[in-house]
């Protein structure tokens, strides 16, 4: 009877694990059209944030965010790690049908990071509305993979999952049909 009261257990916090959890501070907005989108409230700076929970986690290479304080804004997010530096400062996705779109950012504003596990590096900078109706139409014209190279002195490459993509083009439909 312990036995199987340990792999229940177990069981739990191992399936609980496997969850897409919906990062602290933020909440649900229970919007049938935009099921995925949820917000968080900074009451000191009357600001309120929203993001797609399925490309909220630590895994994204890249992620968009909106945000409204008297006027929306549009935020993307650029990060990579690995045993290696790469010290970028340009991410360019490549779609199905060998378009490109680029993304540039200013090594001032990076953020690194050195743990046990390795380096990580983190890029957060505004996209503009113009840029914004070009990553979306970028990424709805596609009908298959997306590929990442996040570069600098070095490069490293990724592919974008199906729920990565739609996540993205949810987040930016959502900033620019409902706020």
């Amino acid at each position: 009877m312990k036995n199987l009261k340990f792999i229940i257990f177990f069981s739990a916090i191992l399936l609980s694990s496997c969850y897409s959890a919906i990062p602290a501070g933020y909440i649900s907005m229970n919007n049938q059209k935009y099921p995925n989108i949820i917000e968080k409230y900074d009451e000191f700076k009357d600001k309120t944030f929203y993001r797609n929970k399925s490309i909220s986690g630590i895994d994204n290479i890249i992620a968009v965010y909106a945000g409204f304080n008297k006027e929306k804004y549009l935020r993307l997010e650029a990060s990579t790690g690995g045993s290696n530096w790469i010290f970028f400062d340009e991410v360019i996705l490549l779609n199905s049908k060998k378009e490109k779109i680029t993304f540039n950012f200013d090594p001032l504003n990076r953020q690194t990071k050195v743990s046990q596990y390795g380096v990580s590096e983190k890029y957060d900078t505004n996209l503009s509305d113009s840029k914004g109706k070009e990553f979306l139409n970028f990424l709805s014209s596609n009908n298959g993979n997306i590929s990442v190279r996040i570069s600098g002195e070095k490069y490293r490459e990724y592919k974008l999952t199906t729920t990565q993509v739609i996540g993205l083009i949810d987040i930016l439909n959502f900033y620019f049909n409902e706020l």
